[in-house]
């Protein structure tokens, strides 16, 4: 029963006062197949003669390796007009790109990008002996472990960070998922950040995609494991994880435009994939991968122009000829609180006293080149690699004190320090050095005797933070709630002096007044009278009406027993305009609200079209406080991201 006119609204006691924490990394089984055609339109107005533009993109990559798999079946470029240079390059990480350069350019450039892929994730169980800290990394990977202006990994903060994420790992997949789980939680989305490295990130625990994977790769590379950015086009088709055996799902959606992403090095698996905003050892057929490097700035999509820069302006299409999602959930891990997906992956740990059994090294695949057109260019030569110091002859051993020894060596932990009003310090006494195992048989991946990884030192102990309880607000003070930060325009490219870059920010909506219902939950502490409720939406036209629906939470879905409807907003009311805005929702008078969960259920008459905005992530609310559903009530499918909406209201006796 929905009631819009005036009332005292009270739920039944029973509910809660705070977003639970839920089971999040969905170990998941099975194949992602597809192959898709894009076309991307792009024009440049030129409202001037210019001198010189330059337009830089780059060609898809093709990669097989451990079951992901990239193969690029078509690639064409046309051009108007027809521009002075056209050549093709390939830089030192094997990436490959095509610049056009135009001299006395008088009219618009418009180019057409065309090509077609299949990208193949099959995600069966595998098992990695690679162990923590790893042993030696061969040359062709070492160049992964430096730092780079945007994954600074020797920041003395992120060094820290990585031994404290990592302390007690004893296999580098341990290591990895420790380190993937924390940025997954550290960092909440942030439209149009300041700035896109890892130290960014890790300060302000915001970011988008960039401060993402930037901030995992210098943690990564910080605990001397081989990490590169990876960038590339995300497609905006939606994809379902099963939940369970009753119909519900995980709605798996990026977005469409330029995405960042990573690969982790394994001695025994090569490098695998990983989203930190969605998933480990794999990604999926929606992630259209463009090259590699240290940080994001090594794959670049540009545009200069003299004496000024053009705008641009594009659009995308893209169809799947085929489209197979076959996965099967195996199990739900406790950790993070956002959703990620996982593949199955056995560590094993070798005993140090015992011969390691022998590791194949999978050659790193080498990118296949179809011909073009164009003209070679000269092969880039390659730095001389400084020669690393030499090791320090080790000083012989003085004998230890005869002390008796234990029946088996443990590993000495620290005993906590009595705090007195005058503190000594306690000297450690000496420990003899361990007798060195007898020579072992090289395992196949060791190419180089001299250890590239610096003995960790112990963790610091770590100070617990108890976080002060916030008073709870006095009666009568204005409260307003919600995931209310967005971008009114989502800006599609950036322009810093004479160049033009795409923007790695995208629009992420719902198209809300389709045939689903979609809902999103918000939580109160103290008793509210609410006033009003508004949605971050877009106009695109038909007529009709929106209202919602403010209803209890029941099981973690959106009741259909309860609730009060707001007063419905005609659409002839809401102007129609680029970006998104706030569509207020009023509520009838004197609705009063017991502490508890509750939900945001949008609703339409009429041939309405609009779309709610929603952010990637969990912001603010737990993460299946997101809902949609094509069966009426039965609220059956979790989004991945959250919508973005407010409530205002006074704090009530």
């Amino acid at each position: 029963m929905f009631r819009n006119s005036c009332l005292t609204f009270f739920f039944t006691a029973y509910l809660m006062s705070a977003v639970p924490t839920w089971a999040k990394t969905l170990v998941v089984e099975g194949k992602l197949d597809g192959t898709v055609t894009v076309k991307k339109n792009i024009t440049f107005t030129v409202d001037q003669t210019l001198n010189q533009f330059t337009y830089q993109f780059s060609v898809p990559s093709i990669y097989n390796n451990s079951g992901n798999v990239q193969r690029l079946d078509d690639f064409q470029v046309a051009i108007t007009p027809k521009p002075t240079e056209s050549k093709e390059t390939t830089d030192k990480f094997g990436n490959r790109s095509r610049k056009l350069i135009w001299r006395n350019l008088q009219s618009d450039a418009k180019i057409t990008i065309s090509y077609t892929t299949g990208i193949t994730a099959t995600i069966s169980p595998r098992t990695s002996q690679a162990p923590f800290p790893l042993k030696a990394v061969p040359d062709g990977e070492r160049s992964f472990l430096k730092k780079s202006p945007l994954a600074q990994s020797e920041a003395p903060q992120v060094v820290e960070l990585a031994h404290e994420l990592t302390a007690g790992a004893t296999t580098e997949h341990q290591a990895v998922s420790a380190i993937l789980t924390h940025v997954a939680d550290a960092i909440k989305y942030q439209y149009n950040p300041k700035s896109y490295d890892a130290l960014y990130g890790l300060s302000t625990g915001t970011g988008n995609c960039q401060n993402f994977s930037h901030l995992a790769v210098a943690l990564l590379r910080a605990s001397g494991i081989p990490a590169r950015v990876s960038i590339g086009q995300t497609l905006k088709e939606k994809w379902k994880i099963p939940l369970d055996n009753r119909g519900s799902s995980l709605v798996q959606g990026m977005g469409e435009g330029l995405h960042a992403w990573i690969e982790v090095w394994y001695p025994d698996l090569g490098w695998m994939p990983c989203d930190p905003q969605q998933s480990r050892l794999f990604t999926s057929t929606r992630h259209v991968k463009f090259g590699h490097g240290l940080d994001a700035d090594d794959v670049q999509e540009f545009w200069s122009g003299s004496p000024v820069v053009p705008r641009m302006s594009d659009n995308l299409e893209a169809k799947y000829s085929t489209d197979v999602v076959t996965l099967k959930l195996r199990e739900a891990l406790d950790q993070p609180t956002t959703y990620l997906l996982a593949g199955p992956m056995k560590s094993v740990t070798v005993a140090q006293n015992e011969p390691p059994e022998e590791i194949e090294a999978r050659p790193v695949p080498v990118p296949v080149i179809i011909p073009l057109p164009v003209a070679p260019t000269p092969k880039p030569t390659t730095p001389k690699r400084k020669p690393a110091p030499q090791k320090p002859k080790p000083s012989k051993p003085e004998p230890a004190k005869p002390e008796p020894a234990p029946p088996k060596p443990e590993p000495v932990k620290p005993e906590p320090v009595p705090v007195t009003p005058t503190p000594e310090p306690v000297k450690p006494e000496p420990v003899p050095p361990k007798p060195e195992p007898p020579p072992e048989k090289p395992a196949v991946i060791v190419q180089d005797e001299q250890p590239v990884i610096k003995p960790l030192p112990p963790p610091k102990p770590k100070l617990v933070k108890i976080k002060p309880v916030p008073a709870k607000p006095k009666p009568g003070t204005p409260v307003e709630i919600g995931n209310r930060d967005f971008p009114s325009l989502v800006e599609t490219y950036i322009v810093d002096g004479n160049v033009g870059h795409p923007s790695f920010d995208r629009e992420t909506a719902e198209y809300a007044t389709s045939k689903y219902l979609y809902a999103q939950a918000f939580t109160i502490d103290s008793p509210l009278d609410i006033k009003d409720a508004a949605l971050a939406m877009r106009k695109f036209g038909g007529d009709g009406f929106v209202y919602i629906d403010v209803v209890q939470d029941e099981g973690g879905k959106p009741s259909s027993r309860n609730g009060i409807r707001s007063m419905p907003v005609s659409l002839d009311k809401i102007t129609r305009k680029p970006g998104y805005y706030w569509v207020d929702f009023a509520l009838p008078e004197h609705t009063r609200l017991v502490p508890g969960k509750y939900w945001l259920v949008l609703r339409h008459s009429g041939e309405t079209i609009m779309n709610w905005f929603y952010t990637p992530g969990k912001r603010v609310n737990g993460p299946d406080d997101s809902r949609s559903t094509a069966r009426g009530f039965e609220w059956e499918d979790v989004l991945s991201g959250e919508f973005v909406y407010r409530v205002r209201g006074t704090v009530a006796k």
